[in-house]
């Protein structure tokens, strides 16, 4: 998650001065990582933003069913990686 990117989707979120669990994995879906990466790369880089959490705290949020939720979806990272994959095979047949 390269930092300047980071910061502007978090501009997008955020909206009261601190960010909820549910931006972070909005976020995080941005970005095609896990909910907990996006979380603890947040907490490193801004952590006013967002609150302290415990694992065992962060493991009650449940994002696989929160994801479903929020009509998150996977389908932008799979379009990509098989976009990306396209290149790698187009690369590979061509001698580049």
């Amino acid at each position: 998650m390269p930092e300047d990117e980071l910061q502007s989707q978090i501009e997008l979120r955020n909206r009261t001065g601190e960010l909820t669990l549910d931006d972070v994995l909005i976020i995080a879906d941005h970005f095609g990582t896990s909910f907990k990466a996006c979380y603890y790369r947040i907490r490193s880089l801004y952590p006013y933003l967002i609150p302290y959490y415990k694992t065992s705290q962060l493991d009650k949020y449940k994002p696989e069913r929160k994801r479903k939720e929020l009509g998150l979806s996977y389908t932008g990272l799979y379009d990509d990686l098989f976009d990306a994959w396209e290149d790698v095979n187009n690369q590979c047949s061509t001698g580049i």
